[in-house]
Formats: C-alpha cells, sequence, structure tokens
C-alpha cells in the first residue's frame, strides 16, 4: 500500500509540472482513472487543476478528445466546488461535446450541470436534471437517480409535483442505505415549502439534517419557522449560531428585529432591523456590482475569443493558400521531370530496339526458311529465336501464336487466349521478368496466372503444363499446320 502511494505521488508530481515533463499515455490514463476516482467520490480536496490542466494538454495535443473531455468535466467539477459557476459552466458544456454518449460519464455531467446552472439558468438546470434521471434510470444508477429526482425536487415550485420528485429520491436513498442525504432532501424540501407546511412538520423535517451536519442555513431556516409561529425562545438559540456566519450577516439582524420584536422591545427591533437594512442594501450594491462586472466581462470575454478566432481562421487560410501554392509548385516540377525522363528514356528505348531488331530480322529470315519443313521438332535454337523475336519486338507474339491458340482451344477450352500466351513464353524460354515486361504485367500478376492455369489444367506441378504444352506443340499442332 505504501509502495502504491509513493507510486502515484511520483506520477502526479510530474503531470504536475506540465509541459516540461511530458506523460506517457499508459501514465496519463493511470492518472485520470485516480482523477475520475475522486470526482465521483466528490473527494474535491484531492484534485490538483494543475494536474488536470497538464492532462488536457497531453490530451488535446495526440487527439484523444473523449478522455480531454472527461478532464474537463473534472475541472469543471473542481471549479462548481470552489464556487467559480461560470468557470465550471465553460468546461462542462465543452465536456458536454463528447461525453454525453460516454456512459461511465453521461450521467456525472448532467449532474454537474444541473447543479451549477440551478441559479443563473434554472429552465436549463431542470432540463439537465431530467437528463440525468433519464439516463440514470436506463443505466440502473441508484445513487445518481436519487440525486437526480433531489433535483427536480428542488427545482419545482409546485408542492404536489415536488413531494412525488421528494419520495422518489428519499425510497433511492433508503435503498442506499444513505441517511444523510435523505435527512438532507427532507431538510431542503421543508426550507422551500416552509409556508405550506405546518410548523411542528417543517420542524421535524429540517432538525435531523441540522443536528447531523449543523449547517447555518438550516438553523437560519428553523430560527425563521419559530418566529413565524411566535415562538421567539426557541428561535433565540438557532439565532445565535447565525452570528458571525459568513453570509448570513443580514439574516442574523432581521431575526434579531423579529425576535425583539415578539418580546416587546420595540427600540432594540428598529435599532437591529436598522443594522439589517444597511446590510441588505450593502448586499444588494455587491450584488449588481457582481452582476455588471460578469456581464461586462463576458462580453470582453465574448468579443476577445472572436478576435482572437478571426486571428486563427486568417492565419489557417494563408498557411492553405501557402501549402496550396507550394504543392501545386512541386507537382508541376515532378511533372515536367518525369515528362522530360519519360520522353528520353522512350528515345533511348526505341534506339535500342530498332538497333535489335535490325540485327535479328536477318536471323529470322533465315530461321524461317531453314525450319519450314520440320516445325514439329522445334529445337532450343528455336526456342531462342521465338524469345529473341518476343524480346525486342512483342507484339510479335500475337502473329506468332495466333493459329496455335485456335488449334489448343479445342482441347483445351478452359484456358483463355492469355493463358495461352504465358504457356508459349513460358515455354519458349523466357523467364519472368522478361514475360512480364513483354506484357507489361507485375510479377505478382504471373504468378497469379500461373497459378490459375494449374488450377484450370488440375495439375500442381509447373514441369506438368510444360510437358502438356510441348506435347501439344510438337506432336499436334505443328504437324497439322504443315
Amino acid at each position: 500500500m505504501i509502495k502504491k502511494s509513493i507510486f502515484i505521488a511520483v506520477i502526479l508530481f510530474f503531470v504536475a509540472c506540465g509541459n516540461k515533463n511530458r506523460v506517457d499515455l499508459r501514465q496519463a490514463e493511470f492518472l485520470l482513472s485516480f482523477l475520475s476516482d475522486k470526482m465521483i467520490k466528490m473527494e474535491y480536496a484531492d484534485i490538483s487543476l494543475q494536474q488536470v490542466d497538464s492532462l488536457i494538454d497531453f490530451y488535446s495535443s495526440i487527439k484523444e478528445y473523449e478522455s480531454e473531455a472527461v478532464c474537463r468535466l473534472i475541472k469543471g467539477a473542481k471549479l462548481y466546488s470552489f464556487g467559480d459557476y461560470s468557470g465550471a459552466i465553460g468546461e462542462l458544456k465543452i465536456a458536454e461535446q463528447y461525453i454525453a454518449d460516454k456512459d461511465n460519464m453521461a450521467g456525472r455531467l448532467y449532474y454537474y450541470l444541473s447543479r451549477v446552472l440551478v441559479v443563473d439558468n434554472p429552465h436549463q438546470s431542470n432540463y439537465y436534471a431530467k437528463s440525468l434521471v433519464d439516463w440514470a434510470d436506463e443505466n440502473s444508477d441508484l445513487s445518481l437517480l436519487a440525486l437526480g429526482y433531489k433535483m427536480l425536487m428542488n427545482l419545482e415550485d409546485d408542492i404536489d409535483s415536488a413531494i412525488i420528485y421528494r419520495d422518489k429520491a428519499i425510497e433511492g436513498f433508503e435503498l442506499l442505505e444513505d441517511t444523510l442525504r435523505k435527512e438532507k432532501t427532507n431538510a431542503r424540501f421543508a426550507m422551500k415549502f416552509m409556508n405550506h407546511l405546518a410548523a411542528d412538520t417543517a420542524i421535524n423535517l429540517i432538525l435531523p439534517f441540522y443536528e447531523r451536519v449543523g449547517y447555518v442555513r438550516d438553523a437560519d431556516a428553523l430560527a425563521t419557522i419559530y418566529l413565524v409561529n411566535n415562538q421567539a425562545d426557541s428561535a433565540l438559540a438557532y439565532i445565535e449560531k447565525l452570528r458571525g456566519a459568513k453570509g448570513f450577516e443580514f439574516q442574523f439582524y432581521n431575526n434579531m428585529a423579529v425576535y425583539y420584536s415578539l418580546k416587546g422591545e420595540f427600540e432594540k427591533s428598529l435599532i437591529v432591523y436598522d443594522s439589517a437594512f444597511h446590510i441588505y442594501q450593502q448586499q444588494a450594491v455587491e450584488i449588481l456590482d457582481e452582476q455588471i462586472a460578469r456581464v461586462n466581462g463576458e462580453y470582453d470575454k465574448k468579443l476577445y475569443d472572436q478576435q482572437i478566432e478571426f486571428q486563427h481562421y486568417r492565419t489557417m487560410l494563408l498557411s492553405l493558400i501557402f501549402v496550396l501554392v507550394t504543392i501545386i509548385g512541386v507537382v508541376l516540377i515532378v511533372w515536367l521531370v518525369r515528362i522530360i525522363v519519360r520522353h528520353r528514356r522512350k528515345n533511348m528505348e526505341l534506339k535500342h530496339a530498332k538497333e535489335i531488331l535490325e540485327e535479328k530480322n536477318e536471323e529470322l529470315v533465315d530461321t524461317t526458311k531453314k525450319q519450314t519443313q520440320k516445325l514439329y521438332a522445334v529445337s532450343d535454337i528455336c526456342k531462342n529465336t521465338y524469345a529473341s523475336i518476343v524480346l525486342t519486338n512483342p507484339d510479335m507474339v500475337k502473329v506468332i501464336s495466333r493459329s496455335l491458340y485456335e488449334n489448343l482451344k479445342e482441347t483445351y477450352p478452359q484456358l483463355s487466349n492469355m493463358d495461352f500466351t504465358y504457356m508459349f513464353l513460358d515455354f519458349i524460354g523466357l523467364n519472368a521478368k522478361e514475360i512480364c515486361r513483354i506484357l507489361s504485367v507485375q510479377e505478382g500478376t504471373y504468378y497469379c496466372r500461373r497459378s490459375a492455369i494449374k488450377k484450370k489444367l488440375g495439375t500442381e506441378h509447373e514441369q506438368d503444363i510444360d510437358e502438356i504444352f510441348n506435347q501439344f506443340f510438337l506432336g499436334q499442332t505443328l504437324p497439322n499446320e504443315n
């Protein structure tokens, strides 16, 4: 266990160094699994934004967009835990493009999106909460299903519908034996609909969770319920819990003003209420300034992003034009060089072929005269002559073997003219390269054709093919021609 912890720590250290120390894919996958597990367990304190950013850069560089999206989901969850909702939304929206189809992370994405949008965009939050419920139900994820129903309860304004969602959420938490979330669900329901519930009912729903966790907001809710029901003494203990609590200054002074009013101490009530009013004004101004700054910041960021995007497109366009011009230039140069080389090579080949043809013409005429009487006894000299003729003038293959094919097809109708051509060239002693050059084919095509001929003739040995052709050529065809 200690060695494993040391290994994880070493990997985290190297990844935290960013691009200075590149990690390989195996290390990245190991770290991503580690951070994902921390996110699912909601152990946000163990997630380092520097590590996540390093993984995002790594997966982006190798174009592993799904893994990059998972990293952004983890980052969004971390930013949400910090209270940076706008930053969380940005990361989660990027992740949404890829994770919606990734079964093991889609539900977690819907969960965070529904939570982070609940204040600024309840309608969209409701959409993602319903998406969470649908996904969790389809994938039998009881934990996320219960959390989805809890989110829908918090978003629902109708008490009857909210009760249905609450009961489904509580049923799930009971099956999971998660008493904490069950009590929290009841407390949030009672706080949202405290004006519709009897005081005892609301208190009984909030009190177990408050006694377990002691959240200030639950103390404020209990104080409010007691004050509304004229139970000032019962409310005092919970009002005192608000004293000095960050973000609850207004609630403290406001509840104290009501408390003094119920006790008949109206002068104290007015003094405390005046403090509450000033705090309310200050908070309202801070909220307004924050909203203005947020709108301005979003506008500036949008304008900046558009400028960067425009510059990016312009750079891409210029780069594309340069690449296209370069490619066209290279292609033209290569094309011209190939034409020149091909033209020179053809001239040399034609000149050489002409010289060879002139040399062989005399041999061909002389040999033809000597072999007119007994062509069936074709000797090695005759084969060599045929080979020389064919090598110097490939078109002579058709002239020499036309009548031969017609007679051969009567005995071997399964063979094509091209099959006979291959057999004839092989018979006269040409090797594979010479045959391929004459017929303008690749060596692979030659050997495939040889295999096909063997199958058509029903033989496995090439000697058998040569013997069949030799016997027929010398023993049958040539005499018939005489």
